[in-house]
């Protein structure tokens, strides 16, 4: 059996990787991860969390959970909330439903899902 399951023409499954005792869902999503507890540890950003949930409610009525990738204070303390995809792929159509609708109830706060692209 291959290790890559067919999506989609030119498309791979991705391979899980665990950093630091944490499982993240691809290899793109563990560099990033590499890359932000650098940031974290020279200062440039803190509160790096990983897979944080929000409850996404209308009218105290909880639509569903939205599981981004990471959460992290930017070096003016600003939250920033990323989700990690592959590069010149399309984001599955529930995903962007779900940002979308974080997007929607979060954007009066000044906080909105940032969509990091990577190979």
């Amino acid at each position: 059996m291959s290790r890559f399951r067919s999506l989609r023409d030119g498309q791979r499954a991705a391979k899980r990787t665990v950093i630091d005792g944490i499982t993240f869902a691809s290899a793109a999503e563990a560099r990033r991860y590499a890359t932000l507890a650098l940031l974290q540890k020279t200062g440039k950003i803190s509160r790096l969390r990983c897979h944080p949930r929000y409850e996404l409610k209308v009218n105290g009525r909880k639509l569903t959970t939205y599981v981004s990738d990471f959460e992290y204070r930017d070096d003016d303390g600003r939250l920033v909330v990323e989700d990690v995809k592959p590069k010149n792929a399309p984001i599955d159509r529930l995903s962007r439903i779900k940002m979308d609708l974080f997007n929607i109830l979060n954007e009066p706060h000044g906080i909105t899902v940032t969509i990091v692209r990577m190979e």
